[in-house]
């Protein structure tokens, strides 16, 4: 006959990084690496976008594009991908700012349209 006595010294029995008290506490199973507690997703204000439809002339400036979230510690992701030659992205003051410089026309081509995804998020865990 073989006893076995459990390892009572072993915070987190699944190894999947949290701790066995917090997934009891929480409803998962602390000896199932796959049950992990749920995410508690808070809203936040909504994210406001100043500035953020112009038509303006080629090499000339755009009124900054300014992106406020909801949430002063929310992240703002935006696509540059998408922007013109010329614009940026400033992640510290969260504006679009520059002169587009678009050096590809068509022969036929009078304007283009260029359009970025913008999105801010914050990241919370238990």
């Amino acid at each position: 006959m073989v006893t076995v006595i459990p390892d009572i010294t072993d915070t987190d029995d699944d190894g999947d990084g949290v701790p066995d008290t917090v997934e009891t506490a929480k409803g998962s199973d602390p000896k199932n690496a796959n049950s992990r507690p749920a995410a508690v997703i808070t809203p936040v204000a909504p994210t406001t976008i100043t500035n953020g439809t112009q038509s303006v002339n080629d090499k000339t400036a755009i009124t900054n594009i300014v992106v406020t979230p909801g949430n002063n510690n929310a992240t703002v992701s935006v696509d540059t991908s998408k922007l013109p030659n010329g614009v940026t992205y400033n992640p510290a003051t969260k504006t679009i700012s520059g002169t587009p410089n678009v050096t590809d026309w068509g022969s036929t081509e009078e304007k283009r349209k260029f359009e970025s995804s913008c999105c801010s998020y914050e990241s919370r865990w238990f």
